[in-house]
């Protein structure tokens, strides 16, 4: 949902349900000391241009969801209702608000993660607005935008022993680092359960058939040598010429420094080094 200048001050003096996956640890997207530096010092995580297209995507697309959940279940949903708990600590904004049901929407290109169901940051959240709004039931509903596109719904019920965790958690990170204003460890490890090892495997697997495969078409293009057509067995080998205009960066920085500083933009660009642990052992366990 969007948020408005009014609401984000609200959550600001409340814990929200998006904010509990990152006290609890489970977040993809945000830490603890993400949470603390926005309660304390009013300063939300900056997102780069893909995450805020990601997030006026979703917001666009959270009307038709509701709507749609409105039309199929014959309800009324009430838009961005905003409530606190009666600890006063706790608090939700919710997509869709009825009293028998809660509705929150979720858009994402990338279906494995929900695969085996509500992934366990969103549930947490989920369970989070069950327990601010005394409520027993809530619905998921989850636009893939992937090939093909998809949509599902998932029905979450009351979970009283996980909410008795995540109200515990929350409300120690309340009193311990935002009252003291004291900052929570950074850089903290935390679960992803959406990622498994088969997975890591298979991407892994992946990644070695594209250097092999791309090691085979420089040794082709070797082969190839001036010839624009070849003709070996059932296959033919044609060679495309392809026009593409570059920036010549060295030039540009030797013959317009000044320009050059100009359009020099920097990033910070993440990287993902994928390793055994020191404490794995090959074998079965």
């Amino acid at each position: 949902m969007t948020i408005t200048a009014e609401q984000r001050e609200k959550r600001r003096q409340h814990i929200g349900a998006s904010d509990a996956p990152a006290i609890l640890g489970v977040c993809p997207f945000r830490t603890a000391y993400d949470i603390w530096v926005s309660k304390v010092r009013g300063t939300d995580l900056a997102l780069d241009d893909t995450a805020q297209r990601r997030v006026m995507v979703g917001n666009i697309l959270e009307e038709g969801l509701l709507s749609h959940v409105e039309r199929t279940r014959g309800i009324t949903l009430e838009r961005s209702r905003f409530a606190v708990a009666a600890d006063g600590i706790l608090a939700a904004n919710f997509d869709g608000y009825n009293p028998d049901l809660i509705v929150e929407c979720k858009t994402t290109s990338i279906p494995e993660v929900w695969e085996h169901g509500v992934p366990e940051h969103v549930l947490i959240q989920v369970q989070h607005q069950l327990y601010v709004a005394n409520q027993d039931t809530a619905l998921v509903v989850a636009l893939f935008l992937s090939d093909p596109v998809d949509y599902k719904e998932f029905l979450v019920r009351r979970d009283d022993s996980l909410i008795k965790r995540i109200v515990g958690e929350c409300l120690a990170f309340w009193e311990k680092y935002v009252l003291t204003k004291m900052p929570p460890p950074q850089g903290s490890r935390y679960r992803l359960p959406t990622i498994s090892e088969s997975l890591i495997r298979e991407y892994l697997d992946a990644k070695e058939q594209a250097k092999r495969a791309a090691n085979l078409y420089k040794r082709i293009m070797h082969c190839l040598g001036t010839a624009d057509r070849v003709t070996v067995g059932e296959y033919t080998i044609a060679r495309h010429h392809r026009s593409t205009v570059t920036l010549d960066v060295h030039r540009l920085k030797l013959f317009h420094p000044g320009v050059y500083r100009d359009v020099l933009v920097k990033k910070q660009i993440p990287v993902v080094r994928i390793q055994r642990s020191a404490n794995h052992v090959d074998g079965d366990t």
